[in-house]
């Protein structure tokens, strides 16, 4: 039973046996028979009779290559024209969509009679549109595509004419993966392609085959030491030159790019990863969790974090022959040539930053610092720079007078090598840094470490930025009429339950139960932008709960005897510990804050936090509801906020009778 009378029209009783791979007899039942017109009689036979329904899924489901190869060019014509409607056999995926099925099979007849998939693993498409021309690409059979509704279905499907970019990926390319011989002119022809590819005018053309070529030795080099001539990738590959062939000279690792460099444009070069200088390689360096500590000046991290060293492609090699050569004048051109490179690089590539790796790692905000990469440390180390005498010294510590005429005095690179400036620079430097800082009203040692560490001085400088600019607004609650208001907190002071305990193995309040202190600390310390401010750090809340409200812990900042809400404070996790470590628990510290709170004439009051000066901030409110609170536990006003004659304090020892409150 067919679901749909298209299927009848590209299966016949012959197809049907291939499909389902028997060699009984099968018929097609009439067409009458469906599930709109008689549904009755198709639940008979498929529930009671067993008759096979097909439909456009299960028959896709079924097909194969096996069954494929088995049918005519006009079958895949009829076939084509019945997919064009059938979209859900051969889409992509996308969101929630399942691929059709068909999309993976080998249901593509090509112009040789193979059969392919239309598209690679990466969506990319496997075979195209036949040219107008003969070509060795992967290509329909052009009489299908004679038919209209083939055509259309092909079109639709994502297949198009093939240009250079597709010729270069799929056809010229791979040749270079096999181990089959190219010949020079075969190779010239080949290069030719992919230097047209990459003008392509579709920057996601280009890109494919810069990918492509990248990954394909598909480019001439020539050994820098033994002149061997052999196809590289060319991200191998560096641009001739006589300072780079002094400096590779003893790199057996090393390939100069061998092809006719008329034809290459520097924006092919670098395209393709061809440099013309020694590349920085990049490397994970095993620091200790000391060392990066230091790096992130003792600040935490909480997240992933990640750490770049770097080596200089050939250095170690130079290195290794200067202290070989035996000649003063062969030892100073490599020297020389060496130098130069280096201010090259630098200038090139961003200046300081290119002899230096990087530490990245997440505190609050993501944060980075530098260090100095391995093959600068390396370079200083080693003695490699020629002196006026005919010697090669290391640069660390080397008097910068030493150093030869034609060595530029490059001031980025002296400092990275840590040569020292002659003694009248120096004291010329001294001087002018000394009149900078009279003028400034700075001290001279603050000068040199920003000198010597611009980096992380740019670093703290953005992060303080940061800070005040982020720094979230602080809530305001005035009040209107003071006078009247404490009168009404008085009252309801008065009103308050008193704190009860039981007698336990310690105490535990059981009437906090009665107030809301959290809900009242959240009314009174979220500013208009929904942010919830801790008074101590004035900083937001470090996290919001799984419900949205942000996570505070509300701390008594004054152990009364009543319960009420004005009692407490509004404290980040951290500045709640360090307050119930450092004040609660110092009866005089404890002490003295209250009476600052009595007192208060601000809405700032200073508290010391051990060896750290802090202060606490109040809305007006909450400081009227506190002062209110604890002049009246002192017997300074009466329940309508009149002055009494009798006056009692809270001493240290009550405000720590009950320590677990």
């Amino acid at each position: 039973m067919a679901r749909g009378s298209a299927l009848r029209d590209i299966l016949d009783e012959t197809q049907l046996r291939q499909l389902l791979s028997t060699d009984r007899p099968l018929k097609w039942l009439v067409s009458d028979i469906t599930h709109d017109r008689t549904p009755a009689l198709q639940a008979y036979f498929t529930d009671e009779l067993g008759v096979v329904e097909l439909t456009p899924d299960n028959v896709a489901r079924r097909m194969s290559r096996e069954f494929f190869e088995m049918q005519s060019d006009d079958w895949f014509r009829r076939f084509y024209g019945f997919l064009e409607g059938q979209e859900a056999l051969w889409r992509e995926a996308r969101y929630s969509r399942p691929e059709g099925h068909l999309r993976n099979l080998p249901f593509i007849r090509l112009e040789d009679g193979r059969h392919e998939p239309p598209f690679h693993g990466d969506g990319v498409p496997s075979v195209y549109l036949p040219l107008a021309d003969d070509t060795d690409l992967p290509v329909v059979k052009r009489y299908i595509t004679e038919d209209k509704e083939a055509m259309e279905f092909l079109r639709r499907l994502g297949l198009y004419v093939p240009d250079i970019v597709d010729e270069v990926i799929d056809n010229v390319l791979p040749k270079y993966a096999l181990d089959g011989p190219i010949t020079p002119a075969e190779h010239d022809n080949d290069i030719s392609k992919l230097l047209m590819a990459l003008h392509t005018d579709s920057t996601s053309k280009r890109d494919r085959v810069v990918q492509a070529a990248r990954q394909t030795a598909c480019l001439m080099g020539k050994n820098a030491v033994t002149g061997e001539r052999d196809l590289v990738l060319p991200m191998q590959l560096y641009l001739p030159s006589d300072d780079l062939e002094v400096y590779f000279a003893r790199s057996p690792n090393t390939w100069f790019l061998n092809e006719a460099l008329d034809r290459l444009t520097s924006a092919d070069c670098k395209a393709l990863g061809i440099e013309s200088l020694p590349r920085r390689i990049a490397f994970e360096p095993d620091f200790s969790w000391q060392e990066k500590q230091r790096l992130r000046g003792y600040c935490g991290s909480t997240r992933s974090e990640a750490l770049t060293d770097f080596d200089l492609d050939g250095l170690e090699d130079v290195l290794g022959v200067i202290g070989q050569v035996s000649d003063a004048e062969a030892r100073n051109t490599i020297g020389l040539n060496l130098w130069n490179l280096l201010i090259r690089l630098l200038r090139t590539n961003g200046g300081k930053e290119f002899f230096e790796g990087k530490y990245e790692w997440f505190y609050y905000f993501s944060r980075q610092a530098s260090f100095d990469a391995t093959f600068v440390k390396q370079l200083r180390e080693t003695a490699w720079v020629p002196t006026l005498d005919g010697e090669v010294r290391r640069p660390a510590g080397m008097e910068l007078e030493k150093l030869p005429e034609e060595f530029e005095r490059d001031e980025i690179l002296v400092r990275a090598l840590k040569l020292r400036d002659v003694p009248e620079e120096a004291a010329r430097h001294a001087e002018v840094q000394a009149d900078h800082a009279l003028a400034l009203g700075v001290d001279i040692e603050d000068i040199i470490l920003m000198q010597e560490h611009s980096e992380q001085f740019r670093q703290w400088k953005e992060a303080m930025r940061s800070f005040q600019e982020s720094r979230p607004a602080f809530p305001e609650r005035s009040t209107r009429a003071p006078e009247r208001r404490e009168t009404k907190l008085a009252e309801s002071i008065e009103a308050s339950d008193h704190k009860d305990y039981e007698e336990r193995s310690r105490s535990v309040r059981v009437s906090r139960q009665r107030i809301e202190p959290s809900t009242w600390l959240k009314s009174q310390y979220t500013n208009d932008d929904g942010q919830m401010i801790c008074q101590i750090c004035e900083q937001e809340m470090p996290f919001r709960k799984r419900n949205g409200e942000h996570y505070f812990e509300a701390v008594e900042g004054v152990n009364g005897e009543k319960e009420f809400e004005g009692l407490f404070l509004a404290l980040c996790p951290l500045c709640a510990a360090k307050f119930k470590e450092l004040v609660k628990r110092d009866s005089g510290t404890m002490a003295e804050f209250q009476e600052s709170v009595r007192g208060a004439e601000g809405l700032t009051l200073p508290i010391p936090l051990g060896d750290e000066e802090a202060s606490v901030r109040f809305v007006e409110t909450h400081l009227c509801a506190m002062k209110t609170y604890l002049r009246s536990a002192a017997g300074c006003v009466d329940v309508t906020g009149q002055p009494v004659a009798v006056a009692s304090k809270l001493s240290s020892d009550s405000l720590l009778a009950h320590p677990s409150s």
